[in-house]
C-alpha cells in the first residue's frame, strides 16, 4: 500500500455506528483504497465523515469514488458535499459576502467544537496508538500548538506594554531605574536571577541584544540584570521568573 491511514483518519473511518453499536473494521485492502482516495482527491476530515456514513445515508463504493472526484473538481467543502449528496447534484452553498470571518471568534469556536467531537470519537483508543500513530497526530497538531504559543507570547507583550506605557516614553536611564533595583551583595536572590537570565539566553543561542529585544527592555538594563549589578522588579521580575529553558 502507498501509506497507512493516519490515526485521525482511522478514528473517523472506524467510528462506532450509532444504530448497531458496532465499530467499523478496515482490512488492508479497504485501508489502501481509502488512503488512495484521500490523497488523490485532497479529502479532509469533514469529507471523510460524510463519505463514510452508514445506515440509510451510506454510499456504495462507486458513489463514494464519484463524490470524492467531484470534491476535487468542484472544490467542495464538507457542507457543500453534504448538500450535494442530499440534492443529488454538485451544489455550492451560498455564503454571505459581508467579508472574511476567518479571524473571528465564531470560527475559533467552531474549531474547538470540531476538536471536541473528534476527541469524543477517539475516546480512550489513543492509549493503544503506536509510536508512529502518536507522531502522526502530533505533526497534525504542531501548527496549532505553535500558534497557541505565539498568541500566549503576544498576550504577555500586550499586557506588559499596557503596564509600561508611561515608562516607554522615558530615557534608558529612567527606564532602568523604574524596572530595576540596585542589587545588594548580601541578598542571595539576585545572583539566581542573573544566572537564570544567562542560562536562558545561552540555551536559546541569543545575544544580549536579542534577549533585551525579546524582553522589551534597553540593552543597558538587560546587561545590568545579567551581570548582577541590578535586579528586575515588578512586572519585569514576574516576566523573568516565568521564563522557561
Amino acid at each position: 500500500m502507498d501509506r497507512w491511514l493516519t490515526s485521525v483518519e482511522r478514528a473517523i473511518l472506524c467510528r462506532k455506528d450509532k444504530t448497531t453499536g458496532l465499530t467499523r473494521k478496515l482490512n488492508p485492502e479497504t485501508e489502501t483504497w481509502w488512503s488512495k482516495l484521500i490523497d488523490e482527491n485532497s479529502l479532509d476530515g469533514d469529507h471523510l465523515r460524510i463519505l463514510s456514513r452508514r445506515g440509510r445515508f451510506a454510499l456504495d463504493k462507486t458513489e463514494t469514488e464519484m463524490w470524492a472526484r467531484l470534491v476535487k473538481q468542484r472544490n467542495l467543502t464538507g457542507d457543500d458535499l453534504r448538500q450535494s449528496i442530499k440534492l443529488g447534484r454538485p451544489t455550492r452553498i451560498k455564503r454571505d459576502k459581508r467579508g472574511d470571518s476567518s479571524g473571528g471568534v465564531t470560527t475559533w469556536g467552531g474549531i474547538r467544537i470540531q476538536f471536541q467531537i473528534i476527541r469524543r470519537r477517539i475516546g480512550d483508543d489513543w492509549e493503544n496508538w503506536t509510536i508512529a500513530g502518536c507522531q502522526s497526530v502530533r505533526e497534525e497538531l504542531h501548527a496549532i500548538a505553535v500558534f497557541y504559543g505565539q498568541l500566549q507570547l503576544h498576550e504577555r507583550e500586550l499586557a506588559k506594554a499596557s503596564e509600561m506605557g508611561v515608562l516607554k516614553q522615558s530615557g534608558n536611564h529612567e527606564t532602568t531605574k523604574a524596572l530595576s533595583d540596585r542589587a545588594p551583595g548580601n541578598d542571595s536572590r539576585y545572583p539566581s536571577v542573573s544566572k537564570k537570565l544567562r542560562a536562558w539566553r545561552q540555551g536559546r543561542a541569543m545575544t544580549q541584544m536579542e534577549a533585551a529585544k525579546f524582553l522589551k527592555v534597553p540593552i543597558g538594563t538587560y546587561r545590568d540584570w545579567e551581570q548582577g549589578r541590578r535586579t528586575p522588579r515588578g512586572p519585569a521580575f514576574l516576566e523573568i521568573s516565568s521564563l522557561r529553558f
